[in-house]
C-alpha cells in the first residue's frame, strides 16, 4: 500500500504502552507522519528507548502516566482527548516474566484490554481501535506449519495464553457490544521484532549487544529455535496500513473470530534460528566470541511461522526489510549510539526516513 501521508496529518491517536520499545518507535513514526499523539503508559524504564528520547518528545506529545488496569483513569483520558484512532500496545510482554508473575500477566494483558474496550464503548469514541497481540497466540505443536489467522488459538506459557484469550475477548466484544458502523476493532499479530534501542531484560538483541560491549560470552537459552525476526518498522508499517484500510473499508465476514485479525511477519524464507541471528549481528560488529548455552528451563517452541497472505492481499502490505537488512539496521543503530555517540532520536529518525523512502 502506498502510504497516504495526508491520512495521518493532524489525526488524533491515543497509544497505550507508548513508553515501551514498540510504542516509542510508533510514536516517533506517527509524529513524522504528522499525527497528534496522546500516550498512556506506566513510567518508562530508566534504561529504555523512551527515556533516551523523552526530552525530544516532551513538547510533541501529551503523555499520561497510568496503568491500563485503572479503568476510571483510562476512560477519563480517552474521553478528554477524543481520539480518532486508538492503538493498544500496553502489556506484560515477556514470556519469562509471565512465569514469575502469572497473575499480573493475565491481569494486565486480558483485563487491561477489557478495560480499554469498556472505555471506548462508554465514551464518544467513534473510529478505529487496533489491539496488538502476538504471533504466539497460536497453539504451536512444533509441526513447522505456517499459522493463518483462522488457526486454533492457545498458549503453553502464561504470556501466550493470556494473549490468545485476549484475541477471543476482543472478537466477543466486537460482536456483542460494538456498532460496526461507528467503531472498527481489529487485532494484529506480529512476529519477533528487533531494532535499535531495545534494552529489555531477557531479550536476545540487548543481550547480544551487552556481550559485545562487555566482551563477555553470550548465554543463549535455545540457540536452534527458529523465529520470524523482523525489524520493528515493518510491523508498525503494517499496523498503520491496517488502520487506513479499516477506516476506508468494511470487512463483510465479521462473524468469524479471525475476520479482524491480521498477521504481520517476514516471508517464511527469512525465518532464522537464534544462533543465525547472533552470528549475523557479529558479522556486522566483529569480535571474538563464544556461546555459553544454558540449560533450557522454560518451554519454548522450536519454530514459529506466520502466514502473511491475508495482509498481503487485503492491505497490499509486504515487509520492506529482509533478515540481513533488519539485522544490519539494528546493529548499526547500536554502533551509532555507542561508538559514534549519536543521539537516540537522531538515529531513529534516520532509520524511519530511510524506511519510508524504500
Amino acid at each position: 500500500m502506498v502510504r497516504k501521508i495526508t491520512f495521518w496529518e493532524n489525526k488524533k491517536v491515543f497509544i497505550t504502552g507508548n513508553t515501551g520499545f514498540k510504542g516509542t518507535w510508533l510514536t516517533i513514526l506517527l509524529l513524522e507522519l504528522g499525527a497528534k499523539i496522546k500516550g498512556y503508559s506506566l513510567d518508562e524504564e530508566k534504561d529504555s528507548l523512551f527515556n533516551k528520547v523523552s526530552k525530544q518528545l516532551k513538547n510533541q506529545i501529551e503523555n499520561v502516566k497510568g496503568d491500563i488496569r485503572d479503568y476510571d483513569l483510562l476512560k477519563k483520558e480517552i474521553s478528554v482527548f477524543g481520539p480518532e484512532i486508538i492503538i493498544h500496545l500496553a502489556a506484560q510482554p515477556l514470556v519469562i516474566e509471565s512465569y514469575k508473575n502469572p497473575l499480573q500477566t493475565w491481569d494486565t494483558n486480558l483485563m487491561g484490554t477489557l478495560n480499554l474496550l469498556e472505555a471506548i464503548t462508554n465514551t464518544k469514541f467513534s473510529g478505529t481501535a487496533l489491539i496488538i497481540t502476538t504471533d504466539k497466540v497460536y497453539w504451536n505443536n512444533n509441526s513447522n506449519q505456517q499459522f493463518k489467522e483462522d488457526d486454533f488459538l492457545g498458549g503453553y506459557d502464561p504470556y501466550s495464553a493470556s494473549k490468545a484469550a485476549t484475541e477471543i475477548a476482543v472478537a466477543s466484544w466486537r460482536l456483542s457490544f460494538l456498532d460496526k458502523n461507528s467503531i472498527k476493532l481489529a487485532t494484529a499479530r506480529a512476529g519477533n521484532v528487533i531494532g535499535g534501542g531495545d534494552w529489555a531484560k531477557n531479550r536476545i538483541i540487548p543481550d547480544a549487544i551487552k556481550s559485545i560491549l562487555k566482551k563477555d560470552s553470550l548465554k543463549i537459552r535455545n540457540p536452534y529455535s527458529s523465529r520470524p525476526w523482523q525489524h520493528v518498522l515493518d510491523p508498525l508499517n503494517g499496523y498503520l496500513n491496517l488502520i487506513e484500510y479499516l477506516e476506508e473499508n468494511n470487512i463483510e465476514h465479521e462473524n468469524k473470530i479471525s475476520s479482524y485479525a491480521f498477521n504481520f511477519g517476514p516471508n517464511t524464507t527469512q525465518n532464522k534460528s537464534v544462533l543465525e541471528l547472533i552470528e549475523k549481528i557479529y558479522s556486522f560488529w566483529p569480535r571474538k566470541y563464544q556461546f555459553d548455552k544454558n540449560t533450557i528451563y522454560h518451554h519454548e517452541s522450536e519454530s514459529l511461522n506466520l502466514c502473511i497472505n491475508k495482509s498481503q492481499k487485503l492491505l497490499d502490505w509486504n515487509p520492506k526489510l529482509n533478515f540481513d537488512l533488519s539485522v544490519e539496521m539494528t546493529t548499526n543503530w547500536y554502533k551509532d549510539f555507542y561508538l559514534n555517540s549519536k543521539h537516540a532520536m537522531d538515529i531513529c529518525l534516520k532509520d524511519i526516513n530511510n524506511f519510508l523512502n524504500l
